[in-house]
């Protein structure tokens, strides 16, 4: 630039000029933030690199939240200011106590802008597992005798079907009960407690199917009473909510102080499915033809339900039909010449 002035030893002066443009622009170092799955009640956090492209500082103000109820919130930027051409760590929370511990995946897309309001977007994504173990809560078997037992997992969300279920089944006296099937991963006893090992993918999303059936052979024993427990209950990796079950040997007696078996003519296996809305099967072991009464009371004791009938050897199934029912829980009676074994039904609408 050439400026004209009246001096008369400089008539002109040159003045140099130097222009900066400064520019912003950001970039990230992903395009999907996908968050570890956790369970009810808790929270988890991740990272992602925020990188400044331009020549000027980035200033984050915080805290911002994404998705519903702002379930997704970034925590920290470390540096904040962003510098020009570097790069901070922004770490982020995802808090399942925001959405109401709801089973699921959220979703949800953090939009950032430059101060030239160009935008870059980051897909973020969590996954909470819910669900808690079932089993019935009570086993009336006879020594050398077979059942089978059903385990579900109720209450589920957030679980998708091929996804792996991995557990231990306590039997509380080693000598009362043997699994024979699934295929276990281990089989170990540890102070008189039966401890196996299970891993099961999840086969399907109905949690009215079953996660496994156990099949179980009553032993003779040193007892006629123990548990049967579902523990350390783990879904895509989450650990969730066991459940426990009463396990009674039937076909004993106490003579002075002599144990005496004998072979009940009826044993009550299970009932499925259970819960039912509609229709449901008892499923019943017969060793010898005899007559039986079914019974299905509530809880103010009141029969609902009686049948009576001769069953023949073998497996026998009866079909329970619920539809006069309201919702709720009855107890089903099964008797016979042997005495009376019960089991519990659960009846939705």
């Amino acid at each position: 630039l050439r400026i004209e002035s009246n001096a008369a030893d400089r008539p002109t002066i040159d003045v140099r000029l130097t222009v900066q443009k400064d520019s912003s622009g950001i970039r990230l170092d992903r395009e999907r933030l996908e968050f570890p799955a956790i369970g009810a009640n808790s929270s988890i956090e991740a990272t992602f690199t925020f990188i400044n492209t331009g020549t000027i500082e980035q200033r984050w103000l915080l805290p911002a939240a994404f998705g519903e109820n702002g379930v997704f919130v970034i925590q920290d930027v470390t540096p904040n200011p962003t510098p020009a051409g570097g790069r901070s760590t922004v770490r982020m929370r995802f808090d399942a106590r925001l959405v109401g511990n709801r089973g699921g995946v959220y979703v949800a897309t953090a939009t950032f802008k430059d101060s030239c309001g160009r935008e870059v977007q980051l897909q973020l994504a969590a996954r909470v597992i819910t669900g808690e173990a079932a089993i019935q809560e009570q086993i009336q078997l006879a020594p050398s005798l077979e059942t089978e037992v059903p385990v579900y997992l109720r209450k589920r969300g957030g679980i998708e079907a091929g996804t792996t279920a991995t557990f231990m089944l306590r039997v509380g006296n080693a000598t009362l009960v043997e699994v024979l099937a699934p295929v276990f991963v281990s089989n170990t006893i540890d102070k008189g407690v039966r401890i196996l090992r299970f891993a099961v993918p999840v086969a399907a999303a109905d949690e009215n199917e079953p996660l496994l059936r156990l099949k179980l052979r009553g032993l003779l024993g040193n007892d006629s009473v123990t548990t049967v427990r579902v523990d350390s209950l783990r879904v895509g990796g989450v650990l969730l909510t066991g459940a426990q079950s009463r396990y009674q040997t039937i076909g004993l007696n106490y003579a002075g102080g002599v144990r005496l078996f004998y072979l009940p003519a009826v044993t009550l296996k299970y009932i499925a499915p259970n819960p039912t809305s509609a229709e449901a099967s008892l499923v019943l072991n017969v060793n010898r033809a005899t007559t039986i009464t079914v019974t299905i009371v509530d809880v103010y004791g009141r029969r609902m339900q009686v049948l009576t009938g001769v069953v023949d050897e073998g497996e026998q199934t009866i079909a329970l039909s619920t539809s006069a029912l309201a919702s709720g829980i009855y107890m089903v009676e099964l008797q016979s010449a042997d005495g009376i074994q019960t089991a519990r039904i659960n009846v939705i609408r």
